[in-house]
């Protein structure tokens, strides 16, 4: 008798945990009947905003733009003839659209002048040596030995001295290398938009985009002591004769 009712407790015992099991399991279901948990949502175009706001977009685009810069700082900075194509693309772009000079003497006039990103190597001024023919400063002191009439571009004078040659104006350089015509060349753009062209030197002391002010040497004279000498007008964008601007003899 004692063993029957021990063994009806425990099965009611059995039973009534199974019953709090089942309810405990239904009152879960009525709660979240077979429903993931929920998960707060954003709109993906809200949060990054517009593109040219964006933080990784913009140090992209600063990313990009510092090692273009860069790169063209070098390749002008450390010469090297393998890379003259590549000089001779980036000056005549960078020419054709922007007037250097121009901009340059705007912004020294706004501003004053700007922090150099490339140290100054600016020569000094050698008055001596120079002589004036109206507004200019004469490139040398010499002869003219071939004139415009013969060649079409410009004037070849020759001087006793093996001195240098010189900016006729102030103004920024646009080329500094090595043209199949003139040799070692330096190309000056002035503020009027005009061009000033020094050939057939021996060296060149100046760098692409650096200013030079009148009367600055740009560069030696070869052994022969003669200089090719250019000017170009930017309403043709041709060659005019250097002797009707400045009085060379």
């Amino acid at each position: 008798m004692v063993y029957n009712d021990r063994r009806k407790e425990i099965i009611n015992r059995i039973k009534k945990r199974n019953k709090m099991k089942e309810r405990q399991l239904h009152s879960r279901h009525e709660q979240s009947p077979f429903q993931p948990h929920s998960v707060t949502t954003f709109d993906a175009d809200e949060e990054r905003g517009h593109p040219l706001f964006r933080k990784d977009i913009m140090l992209l685009k600063i990313l990009i733009a510092s090692l273009l810069f860069i790169t063209v700082a070098i390749i002008y900075r450390y010469p090297s003839n393998d890379l003259e194509s590549v000089r001779q693309v980036i000056s005549s772009t960078m020419e054709n659209e922007l007037q250097f000079a121009l901009v340059t003497d705007w912004y020294e006039d706004t501003f004053g002048k700007p922090i150099a990103f490339l140290p100054s190597e600016k020569k000094a001024v050698n008055e001596d040596a120079l002589q004036v023919s109206g507004d200019y400063i004469l490139p040398v002191k010499g002869k003219i030995i071939e004139d415009y009439a013969t060649n079409g571009a410009g004037i070849i004078v020759k001087t006793d001295s093996d001195d240098g040659a010189y900016a006729i104006e102030d103004g920024v350089i646009i080329y500094a290398g090595i043209k199949e015509e003139y040799g070692n060349t330096v190309i000056i753009q002035h503020k009027d938009k005009s061009e000033t062209w020094y050939g057939n030197l021996d060296a060149i002391d100046v760098k692409v985009y650096s200013q030079i002010s009148k009367g600055e040497q740009i560069g030696v004279l070869n052994e022969e002591g003669t200089l090719f000498f250019g000017m170009k007008k930017e309403e043709a964008d041709q060659f005019v004769d250097p002797s009707q601007v400045i009085s060379v003899e």
